[in-house]
């Protein structure tokens, strides 16, 4: 591909003004060294300068500006990218050189042998030039029951496909030389594996966090006697199975508004944290007592103690987390002036989502409050709800003390046998489905439904993370078993300073064959091959390609023979000008009043680039819907200094401004419909029209051919079954697929998505958002989201820029009730 760029500068004569520039690898023209730090490596602001040291990351990657010495070792002037931005000096001895770009991919081993990697290359060349696949069959057997110190293979593919999309890792391409297997051409490669995500980090061992929330209102006594009895006997079995660094318990208490109630007490009260350990969980339990006097009305604020538990710091060393309520009462709803919170049902379920801690709740219906019970039930049936699931609601009748301690007992030693079977590394087991006798059964069922599914999470993510971290291994691109393939792809790695200066040259060739087509067939026959690869690389903004990259045919070529490469590259310089951001603002700002309080957003700089992923993160009422229906075109900025639109398939730039200035609302509308697919937080389908209806609409409003649209994404989305079916007749999570769907239909270039997932539960959460980034991807659509999911968002692979209130504004959420007056600021952002 470099002789082909290269072709296109000499033919053009483009050059780049920029400022200072690496050094040129020897015998090139235009590309730079660039060196990958060795494990253990620091950067120093000066040459030796000690106090400056810093570690940083193992296989970092960086460009070289200056080669020194200084006394006895050489030193390395280096930074990030191409444009001058030096980040410090590495030592010679802790950096080697990378010079060819290159990367290779493992193949999906579903459909063929891993592949090994070995300590030495005379080992591994020594086994192909004696062509003894039996040597390297009986390596790979070695390798697959487990690599030992004596083998010369270091290391195996993982055994299942690592989807570089959300386990990102880079195997860039040390030193390579042909080699021939069973007579067709090969590479013998040397290699870095870089895996961008540490096993350590996922989680060191399946562990189980559980987070009493319980009432210690007046009438309450009894149950916290029971939850003491029981604790005290699930401890005893943990301890002798030996599960104590496997499972542990938190406790908080709850009761209600102290201004009107005084001698209450508290509204919450932590009692025991997670990680506390059983003798401090026991004796602080045993200290919990019930309120001697009572509150006002039927109602408490549990949802002070649900928020209080959410928050706790502690759930980062648990994977499996659940936070159990105990109440006899209902709750103050967000609405409610006693509520501490002003939080509602939603909002909470939401909260715990973001950390995917799953709600269950013991309802106590007892006879003194049974005019209460039925909006205490919807409430907790609403809290609790987990989509594919169903809600963890159990209401115990007529509040019979037995009955609770029953059901309390099967839930913690439901709980606690999980954790068994996983600490024992037995494989996840779900039990066969049955009509479930109970109520009791039926919370049984669900809880092993949520448990086998957190169990095959962590498996997937456990082997996910198994790509070996290597800084110098060999390997071969064909296996013995089938030469005629390839067992490794070979990618060149882009970064998007590399693709803007690429699109400048593709300008350039196409200002040029305007005007001579006959000259410009032979330069035609070489630059398109060229393009495509370009158009696949560009669609991933310098991160390596998706298998289904490589599946989808790229580029779709017709007509004559003299225009079909120009139409080619006229795709792919719209599809990489990443020098030219789809959207681009200076100075924006948005602001309204509500209720008697002013809400002001500032955006002083945003370029988002073609194909980008972002997330704009933040807590509620700080703006993020708002920006989103400002790039939307929805909202209509109070300010602008520039306000620029580009689409992918747009020759041009839209400036917004003058649309508004000129209050263009048709040109506004019809940028909006043929451009951006939007996705609200409650899906937004027309009720009137079926699934199938809704997916077609964003087409037909086009006057687009609608045909198999329709079945084409929900097939996609997993929604074949819903396609005749009203929005109401749909699960929350069939609905969010459905508005991904018909915001996708039309092929947009942008897809804004405002809080996709907030009413989805976090196992459900993240297949949906994982099924929308991976479309996106491959259409090479331009992904925003608006989500206060810090976790969802990073695990998906999204970019994040946080929305910061500024410190001296109050803050009156989105209502803006209060009075207040709130100023939101977005970071400047050159995305």
């Amino acid at each position: 591909m470099a002789p082909v760029i290269m072709a296109f500068i000499a033919m053009t004569g483009v050059a780049v003004a920029q400022g200072e520039r690496p050094l040129v690898q020897q015998g090139k023209e235009a590309l730079y060294q660039r060196v990958i730090a060795v494990p253990g490596a620091a950067l120093f602001d000066q040459i030796a300068e000690r106090d400056s040291a810093r570690t940083i990351p193992a296989f970092s990657t960086y460009y070289v500006y200056e080669r020194r010495d200084s006394g006895d070792q050489s030193w390395l002037r280096v930074g990030e990218d191409s444009n001058g931005s030096i980040t410090g000096w590495l030592r010679g001895v802790e950096a080697v050189d990378w010079n060819q770009t290159l990367t290779v991919a493992f193949r999906d081993p579903a459909e063929q042998n891993r592949v090994l990697l070995f300590d030495e290359r005379e080992t591994l060349k020594t086994i192909i030039e004696n062509g003894n696949a039996d040597r390297y069959r009986q390596l790979r057997e070695q390798a697959i029951a487990g690599v030992s110190d004596d083998s010369p293979v270091v290391a195996i593919q993982p055994d299942q496909y690592v989807d570089i999309r959300r386990d990102f890792y880079l195997m860039p391409i040390l030193e390579h030389e042909d080699v021939l297997v069973d007579g067709r051409e090969s590479r013998l490669l040397r290699v870095a594996t870089i895996p961008l995500q540490d096993s350590a980090a996922i989680t060191s061992a399946y562990s189980t966090g559980i987070v009493f929330v319980i009432d210690t209102t007046v009438s309450m006594q009894p149950y916290i006697d029971a939850t003491q009895s029981v604790m005290q006997g699930v401890y005893a079995s943990i301890q002798e199975a030996e599960l104590d660094k496997h499972v542990d318990y938190g406790l908080v208490a709850f009761r209600d508004s102290i201004s009107q109630v005084p001698a209450l007490g508290y509204v919450t009260q932590t009692y025991a944290q997670l990680g506390d350990g059983a003798e401090r969980f026991l004796s602080r339990i045993d200290e919990v007592e019930a309120a001697t006097v009572s509150s006002q009305g039927f109602d408490e604020d549990a949802y002070a103690g649900i928020n209080e538990a959410i928050r706790s710091p502690a759930w980062n060393d648990f994977y499996a987390r659940y936070i159990i309520l105990i109440t006899d009462a209902g709750p103050r709803d967000g609405s409610d002036p006693l509520s501490t919170t002003g939080l509602d049902a939603d909002a909470l379920r939401r909260l715990a989502a973001d950390k995917n801690i799953a709600l269950g709740v013991f309802h106590l219906r007892t006879p003194s409050g049974a005019e209460n019970h039925e909006y205490a039930e919807q409430q907790y049936r609403q809290l609790s709800n987990l989509e594919d699931i169903g809600d963890f609601y159990y209401p115990v009748a007529t509040g019979e003390v037995d009955r609770f301690e029953t059901a309390l007992t099967t839930l913690t030693d439901q709980l606690t046998a999980q954790v068994r079977a996983a600490a024992s590394g037995r494989p996840p087991q779900q039990t066969a489905k049955s009509e479930a006798e109970s109520e009791l059964e039926q919370l049984q069922q669900k809880i092993d439904r949520l448990g086998y599914g957190l169990r095959m999470r962590y498996l997937k993510e456990q082997s996910g993370s198994g790509v070996p971290s290597l800084f110098n291994a060999w390997m071969v691109d064909r296996d013995f078993d089938a030469p005629d393939e390839r067992a490794l792809d070979v990618r060149v790695l882009l970064t998007r300073d590399q693709l803007s200066d690429l699109h400048e040259v593709l300008r350039q060739v196409l200002i040029k064959a305007e005007g001579d087509v006959s000259r410009s067939q032979h330069l035609g026959r070489m630059a398109r091959p060229a393009a495509v690869r370009v158009h696949q690389s560009a669609r991933r903004q310098g991160r390596l390609l998706s298998r289904a990259a490589r599946q989808r045919r790229p580029l779709g070529f017709s007509g004559r023979k003299s225009d079909r490469w120009r139409f080619g590259l006229s795709v792919v310089a719209g599809r990489i000008a990443l020098s030219q951001p789809v959207f681009s603002l200076r100075n924006v700002v948005k602001s309204f009043e509500a209720g008697g309080a002013r809400f002001c957003l500032t955006v002083p700089r945003l370029d988002i680039p073609l194909g980008a992923k972002l997330a704009f993160v933040g807590e509620s009422g700080s703006g993020k819907s708002t920006l989103l229906e400002l790039l939307a075109m929805i909202l209509k900025p109070t300010q602008s200094e520039q306000f620029g639109f580009q689409p992918a398939t747009s020759d041009g730039v839209y400036d917004l401004n003058e649309a508004w200035r000129a209050s263009d609302v048709d040109q506004l509308s019809e940028l909006r419909s043929r451009y951006i697919g939007y996705v609200l937080q409650s899906g937004g389908l027309l009720p009137y029209l079926t699934v199938r209806e809704n997916i077609n609409l964003s087409r037909r409003i086009l006057h687009r051919p609608v045909e198999d649209a329709a079945e084409h994404w929900a097939e996609r989305l997993k929604i074949m079954k819903q396609l005749d079916k009203l929005p109401a007749q749909l699960s929350v999570g069939q609905r969010q697929r459905a508005a991904i769907a018909r915001a996708l239909a039309h092929d947009p270039s942008v897809l804004i998505a405002d809080e996709p997932t907030a009413s989805v539960d976090p196992l459900n959460a993240e297949r949906i958002l994982s099924l929308m980034v991976g479309l996106v991807d491959e259409m090479g659509v331009t992904l925003i989201i608006s989500s206060h999911a810090h976790g969802l968002m990073q695990r998906v692979g999204l970019r994040m820029i946080e929305h910061q209130i500024d410190a001296n504004s109050g803050h009156s959420g989105d209502s803006g009730d209060s009075g207040d007056s709130m100023q939101v600021t977005v970071a400047d952002v050159s995305a």
